[in-house]
């Protein structure tokens, strides 16, 4: 009997404070993430505003992040995003539109357990968006392209639960937003100049994201 509560009291400290992400831990996640945004598009042209829309997008990504925990509480990362952005229904003209973002990530984890950890993070970046519309002249469909550049923010939070050893799952939930920039615009594959315009669109929205987590290593 001495025997066994001895072995209980060495074992016990190990089982309580055993953590699924401690230094040196090297984490992936692989999914699928979906998000609705408001957006504002603004047209100038030498500074004065012709036009401003507001209007509602979705977009549907797969998202690719490699974090490495610099501390068992934080860690750092990047993140690459690529997929769909589908705007408003009533712009049926629409021809497949695409988006990526790649941003720098940090998460923190007030859970950190052996086989489940919650966090929270913060997400900043680069982000690209491009735009293909088919406009109807005259009875002919011409190709429309937009090319947006600008930048990326999002806060979220979310869990990874791991099943086997290196293998589980995680699940986001979170706040995004960009500032777009219009770069290029084209119709029917020839350049259009865009001196003295300023075109602007902002989205914010709210995302959810679910796939398959990853850890290697750790001290």
């Amino acid at each position: 009997m001495k025997k066994i509560i001895l072995f209980f009291t060495l074992v016990s400290p190990v089982v309580t404070f055993a953590q699924s992400h401690t230094p040196m831990t090297i984490s992936a996640q692989v999914g699928v993430d979906g998000a609705g945004h408001g957006t504002v598009y603004e047209n100038k042209y030498n500074g004065t505003v012709l036009d401003r829309d507001t209007s509602g997008a979705a977009t549907v990504m797969y998202p690719v992040s490699v974090h490495v925990n610099v501390f068992k509480w934080v860690s750092v990362g990047l993140v690459f995003q690529a997929g769909s952005y589908i705007e408003d229904p009533d712009n049926a003209e629409a021809n497949g539109n695409k988006a990526r973002f790649l941003s720098g990530e940090i998460k923190f984890y007030p859970v950190n357990k052996d086989k489940f950890a919650w966090y929270l993070g913060f997400r900043f970046g680069g982000s690209h968006l491009e735009i293909n519309r088919l406009i109807d002249i005259v009875g002919v469909k011409v190709p429309y392209q937009y090319q947006f550049s600008g930048s990326n923010f999002g806060a979220f939070t979310g869990f990874n639960w791991y099943f086997a050893k290196n293998v589980g799952m995680y699940f986001n939930l979170g706040y995004t937003s960009n500032n777009f920039l219009l770069t290029d615009y084209s119709i029917n594959s020839t350049a259009q100049n865009i001196s003295g315009f300023d075109n602007h669109m902002w989205t914010k929205g709210a995302n959810a994201s679910l796939g398959l987590a990853l850890r290697f290593g750790g001290k």
